[in-house]
């Protein structure tokens, strides 16, 4: 009979082909793709609707910079969070990112739109603060200055002497806050400047006795001969 007929044409399937179109879900890619950037870092975040039957979903994002031909991958995994920051990017840069949601049976995936974002520019750097001249002897200087707002790993001390060619340059460390300069000629002037990005400088005039320092500004940084 027909109904027979069809029950046999039925059965007819192999084992493999009844279960084909419950396994072979549809992936379903990421959407509702946003960034929120500040400085050199971003965080990329998506949605993730399910699929049916439900599937274990595993995460590529991707990332290309302007002027870039490809995409780099900056993160693989699972991610129940929908979400990953990218650290130690170029700041005043647009930047385009996707995501790609894949599973172990199928990690070709599918993507998400792409999105573009423009990192912040950098923070300007401040100078030391209050860089000055905070005690001397006949021989010798001590200068102060306060730490500015800010990360910091560094300081840069420039020193020179009056009427000579090269300069000094000492490496100090963050937490520092003072500097000695010892061995001084008397009544001779030496420059110096601490550099943190931008750059301050004051002149100091060693006295011939034990005299009150001289004090002032210089405008331009000082250039390594």
């Amino acid at each position: 009979s027909a109904g027979s007929s069809h029950r046999r044409a039925r059965h007819n399937r192999s084992p493999s082909q009844l279960r084909t179109p419950h396994l072979m879900a549809n992936l379903v890619p990421p959407h509702n793709v946003t960034v929120a950037s500040a400085g050199s870092t971003a965080t990329i975040r998506w949605e993730q609707r399910q699929s049916d039957p439900p599937l274990s979903y595993q995460y590529r994002v991707y990332l290309k910079a302007a002027g870039e031909t490809g995409f780099k991958t900056v993160f693989s995994g699972r991610n129940d969070d929908c979400a990953h920051t990218c650290s130690g990017l170029q700041t005043g840069t647009t930047y385009t990112a996707k995501v790609v949601a894949y599973t172990l049976g199928n990690v070709t995936g599918v993507e998400s739109p792409s999105v573009s974002f423009t990192t912040g520019a950098a923070a300007p750097q401040q100078a030391p603060a209050r860089f000055r001249v905070a005690a001397t002897t006949l021989d010798s200087v001590t200068l102060q200055w306060e730490a500015p707002p800010g990360p910091l790993t560094h300081y840069l001390l420039y020193l020179d002497e009056e009427g000579k060619d090269a300069y000094a340059e000492e490496t100090l460390t963050a937490a520092a806050t003072t500097y000695v300069h010892t061995y001084l000629f008397p009544d001779t002037a030496y420059r110096y400047q601490a550099s943190r990005g931008r750059s301050v400088a004051l002149l100091f005039h060693s006295p011939p006795k034990k005299e009150k320092t001289s004090l002032c500004v210089f405008p331009p940084p000082l250039r390594k001969k």
